[in-house]
């Protein structure tokens, strides 16, 4: 298999250099073309930002293709282009990264370090005219994360109304655990206390300069600050290995390196009513769930839970957010007084998004501690701890703000070479759940399954996606401040 990829990079190279014209506009664009047949041939795609028909050297996520709505100075529009060459920047760094090292290293020859000197001439080649520009803007968006296809087939008229009653009863059976005491509650096994680590003051944002979309100038040394002062602790009941936070590997099954506890942390933003709105996302990862009983369908390898801090424009958090890595449990915590609204979809048979409890008061010496059950690793509590509270154990923060999750997106692997955890359809192979035959007439592809940044659908019935740029000002609202 190797020799076979050798030989078609070989040939892509090959017929790029009898082809690539004298014209360097043409030459970059054929360098463009040869990475991506090379990856495509080595199936190391990464597909965490979707790729812009027509643009190959430009990507766009949610919250990108959200500003399309505030392109009303060329100042504004050149920003949101180096944000769509960025994405493709970063993608392309783990995309070479995993490749076959034979694969990697000709094509690293071929380029000569020279595909971001060429993005930025065909930027400024292609988007010279205002048809083009407004071609862009047309073409940079996002598709949702359901298949309408699945919904038709399943019936899904039908097929969502039992599965309506089942959240209903998921909601029944787990949100009383958020009337108990998270420190003093009685646990399966022992109640294992994960920490960041001594607490930094939060930067404050208030006085940062700004951008023309809005968003604060931070610098890696201000992210790393407000990383370490918004980590939470993790108080886990531990009833067995299968509890023990790690490091994600790749594998059949895939699972976690239980010496290597880190949890790792990346941003993204939402539209504010006053600006765009910094969010941290912390994710820690657990070899599996384990059954529960013979047929357990939701059991399965590797287990992944995302805690998200919403800040407001001065630095202060607003709201904490949490769903496991299948996109499934998608809980809500608003700091007072932020407070959730009423929406059309709550007088419907969709799936509500659900505030068990506010989050509660921090003082500057206290973390956030979130419980997580035995086995399922369900959020079942929050409460404020001291710093000092002696933790049993320490996780280390994980970070890469040029690359996001480059840890998870390129992990070295024992024989050398470099692998994604997520598939080129930004699943992690191997992480699949028995309820996927089950709920696939919820249009949600493979349920249950782990997935990547960006692929997160979180409502069975209705239609809703953790990185929607406008999910906090849709559900929530925060009283004026007194002056």
């Amino acid at each position: 298999m190797g020799g076979m990829r050798a030989l078609l990079l070989g040939t892509i190279l090959a017929t790029a250099a009898a082809s690539a014209a004298a014209e360097p506009v043409e030459h970059c664009r054929n360098r463009f073309t040869v990475f991506d047949r090379t990856v495509a041939a080595a199936e190391v795609g990464d597909a965490e930002a979707r790729r812009i028909d027509g643009f190959s050297y430009l990507r766009v996520d949610r919250y990108s293709a959200s500003l399309r709505r505030d392109l009303d100075t060329p100042e504004a529009f050149d920003l949101w282009v180096d944000r769509l060459a960025d994405l493709d920047r970063a993608a392309r760094v783990v995309e070479q990264a995993n490749l076959p090292r034979a694969e990697r290293h000709g094509l690293d020859a071929y380029l000569g370090g020279k595909l971001d000197t060429c993005r930025d001439l065909l930027i400024a080649t292609d988007l010279a005219t205002p048809e083009a520009r407004a071609e862009l803007v047309r073409r940079a968006g996002v598709a949702d994360n359901y298949a309408p296809a699945l919904r038709v087939a399943g019936l899904f008229p039908v097929t969502a109304l039992p599965v309506a009653l089942g959240f209903e009863r998921w909601l029944d059976a787990n949100l009383p655990a958020f009337d108990q005491p998270p420190l003093r509650a009685a646990a399966r096994g022992t109640l294992a206390r994960w920490s960041p680590g001594p607490k930094v003051a939060a930067p404050r944002l208030k006085d940062t300069d700004t951008d023309a979309f809005g968003h604060p100038r931070l610098d890696a040394a201000t992210l790393d600050a407000l990383a370490s002062a918004h980590a939470p602790v993790f108080l886990i009941e531990t009833a067995s290995d299968a509890d023990v936070p790690g490091r994600p590997q790749p594998g059949s099954p895939p699972g976690v390196d239980p010496t290597e506890p880190e949890v790792f942390v990346r941003t993204a933003w939402q539209r504010g009513p006053d600006g765009p709105l910094l969010q941290l996302i912390y994710s820690i990862w657990f070899d599996a769930r384990p059954p529960e009983g013979p047929r357990d369908l939701l059991a399965g390898a590797l287990d992944g839970v995302l805690w998200r801090v919403t800040l407001d424009r001065d630095g202060e958090v607003l709201l904490y957010d949490t769903i496991h890595a299948c996109g499934c449990y998608h809980l809500a915590f608003p700091v007072p007084p932020t407070r959730r609204v009423p929406v059309p979809a709550d007088e419907t048979i969709e799936e509500a998004l659900v505030v068990p409890q506010d989050a509660p008061p921090l003082a500057a010496s206290e973390r956030l501690a979130v419980r997580l059950a035995a086995g399922n690793h369900y959020v079942s509590g929050l409460a404020a701890v001291p710093v000092t509270a002696g933790a049993e154990e320490n996780y280390r923060l994980v970070t890469d703000w040029d690359v996001p999750d480059r840890a998870l997106r390129s992990i070295a692997m024992p024989d050398g070479g470099r692998r994604s955890l997520y598939g080129g359809d930004g699943l992690v192979a191997g992480s699949e759940r028995g309820e996927r035959f089950l709920l696939w007439p919820m249009g949600v592809i493979s349920p249950g399954a782990m997935r990547q940044w960006g692929h997160h659908a979180t409502a069975f019935v209705g239609r809703r996606h953790f990185d929607d740029p406008d999910l906090v000002s849709r559900y929530f609202m925060r009283p004026a401040r007194l002056p």
